[in-house]
């Protein structure tokens, strides 16, 4: 991490095309991102600007690890897809868009790019969305938009998947999550549903890497998307899952989970987010068992962080994470889910 008069000294050439010469010196950081283990932002304007922030600078941390998620790529490559997606974007003439890039800043491992305004999908998701919640569906609807077109950035292949296997591997994977950190294990959650020689065809796309409600900003001209990596190519159920997994994840949804209302609104925003998504096209088998691993995954993490941050205080955390995700998988490895959410 850069202290904040570093970060500024630093991407001051980068900016010299983006102010007068004069009014370089106005650069300030007018505000820090909240604690991250993945990456450091500043969010950066001019002194005495009544327009507030007109930058942004990214330091991924790309040491980060977690069981949930893959570690960030460097900032150059994540500069690189951004730059990437964009002239995709503009190619296509897409209402979808991403922050404008402005400069890689190899000096402190960071990219800049233009501020954008607007709230996020993830801060669409608060109490009132569970009376009124339009701007929360239209929020994922737009989520669903930018994930088509981030999938469309080459053709998709079509690939056959050997569900048997995977299967198998998922209902490995998920016990072992679960049982390092100490948590048990429900009957059902994991088993392998897929008979043998079960295969399907799958759609092998160019990946966003990390999917989530909080890297949508609805803006007033279209749905913005934030931090592509665009790094691996897999099956466009990776990205799904990780939408559906941070979504679920969020505050309102953990600490209300079993109230019927607010249970409802989680499971609708899922369905309208896969129907905005897949649209005519038919969903994977693969969605459930995927999910049900990923679900693992977070709760293995978020447990893991509050047993080493608070092993006393932190039993009532524990014990909202355990009621949360264990109703959330028995509702993903229940027959007939995604389907039921209808």
């Amino acid at each position: 991490m850069v202290h904040d008069a570093g970060v500024v000294e630093s991407v001051k050439p980068a900016l010299a095309g983006e102010v007068a010469a004069e009014d370089l010196g106005r650069v300030r950081v007018v505000s820090r991102g909240p604690a991250r283990r993945r990456s450091e932002l500043y969010f950066l304007g001019l002194d005495g600007d009544a327009a507030g922030c007109r930058w942004v600078v990214k330091q991924p941390n790309s040491d980060s690890r977690q069981q949930d998620l893959a570690a960030p790529v460097s900032a150059e490559d994540q500069f690189r897809a951004l730059c990437r997606l964009a002239t995709h974007l503009e190619a296509r003439r897409s209402a979808v868009s991403v922050p404008r890039p402005v400069a890689y800043v190899p000096e402190i491992g960071a990219y800049v790019m233009a501020y954008v305004p607007g709230p996020t999908v993830t801060a669409l998701i608060r109490p009132d969305a569970v009376l009124r919640p339009g701007a929360l569906l239209d929020g994922v609807r737009a989520a669903a938009a930018v994930l088509r077109e981030v999938h469309a950035l080459e053709p998709a292949v079509r690939e056959v998947v050997d569900l048997t296997e995977l299967g198998a591997r998922l209902a490995d994977e998920g016990p072992r999550m679960l049982s390092s950190a100490g948590l048990s294990v429900r009957h059902g959650w994991f088993d392998s549903r897929f008979p043998p020689m079960t295969s399907a065809t799958g759609v092998k796309v160019v990946l966003h890497g990390d999917f989530a409600p909080e890297n949508v900003v609805l803006t007033e001209s279209g749905p913005c998307c934030l931090e592509p990596d665009l790094a691996d190519k897999g099956w466009a159920e990776h990205d799904v899952v990780r939408f559906l997994l941070m979504l679920f994840d969020a505050p309102l949804f953990v600490t209300g989970s079993g109230l019927p209302q607010v249970d409802r609104l989680r499971r609708t925003a899922a369905r309208v987010f896969l129907d905005a998504y897949y649209d005519d096209r038919p969903r994977s088998a693969a969605l459930g068992p995927l999910l049900a691993a990923a679900l693992a995954a977070r709760w293995s993490t978020r447990h893991t962080d509050v047993v080493r941050r608070a092993p006393r205080l932190g039993r009532s955390r524990r014990w909202l994470l355990r009621r949360h995700f264990s109703r959330v998988l028995d509702e993903v490895t229940s027959p007939g889910w995604p389907d039921r959410l209808r």
